[in-house]
């Protein structure tokens, strides 16, 4: 019977040094490796991602994704182009693959050709009739992609567009533009 007992310690000493490891992992910093840096900058993309029941991400032109911990509401839009500087929170990948970080300064790319419009539809009756924008600085835009629900004359909109300066219309009325994302 005491043989048995015995047996029971190691074995119980095992199973423990095992979860040891595996719970907590094993950590050895080779002095020959450099460091992670703790604060990182650049350019990237903001994705939208449906992992852990969805969140914006940003990954770097070189592939490495980063999940901010306090990215504001404004720039939580799928493929948009951004630089930033922030702050790691944790150098170690989570699960997710997401290294986490606390942005201390975000900025959108220029790009001259995308826009942010509030205003309102109207209903344009040239060359058979069709739906324009009126935005709030008084400036025409003719999205060829305005959603179904919006095609009321006076209704509110904020979208954010990529204005088609290669493309003519008959109509000859606005700045012709793709609707990327309607703002609610």
């Amino acid at each position: 019977m005491k043989k048995n007992r015995g047996k029971n310690v190691n074995y119980k000493i095992f199973i423990w040094v095992s979860f040891t490891f595996i719970f907590f992992g094993c950590t050895h910093t080779d002095p020959n490796t450099p460091s992670q840096p703790s604060t990182i900058s650049g350019q990237g993309t903001i994705v939208q991602t449906d992992q852990e029941g969805g969140f914006y991400g940003i990954v770097m032109d070189d592939g490495i994704g980063y999940r901010p911990i306090n990215l504001a509401p404004r720039f939580q839009i799928d493929d948009l182009k951004i630089h930033f500087e922030g702050e790691l929170v944790s150098g170690k990948m989570g699960i997710d693959m997401w290294r986490k970080i606390k942005l201390m300064n975000i900025h959108e790319q220029n790009n001259s050709n995308v826009v942010t419009i509030t205003g309102v539809v109207k209903f344009i009756e040239l060359e058979g009739g069709f739906y324009g924008v009126v935005s709030s600085d008084g400036k025409q835009y003719r999205p060829d992609n305005l959603p179904e629900n919006y095609k009321r004359d006076g209704a509110a909109i904020h979208f954010q567009a990529e204005v088609m300066n290669d493309m003519m219309g008959i109509q000859m009325w606005g700045t012709s533009v793709q609707i990327t994302r309607v703002i609610d």
